[in-house]
């Protein structure tokens, strides 16, 4: 009973841990294309798009 409850919460905290990290890295992709998409439409923005996408 307790080895079934063991595998169960170790089951449950990797399913957890693998949303957790789904979910942050749905934010950072959706952050990257705001900035990018706010860099674009500021004046001279374009210039500055293509100088940040340049530089690694």
């Amino acid at each position: 009973m307790i080895e079934k409850y063991l595998s169960l919460t170790m089951q449950m905290s990797s399913v957890s841990f693998t949303y957790t990290i789904f979910t942050l890295w749905t934010r950072f992709c959706c952050s990257i294309i705001s900035i990018a998409r706010a860099v674009h439409f500021l004046p001279h923005g374009q210039a500055l798009y293509y100088f940040s996408r340049a530089t690694p």
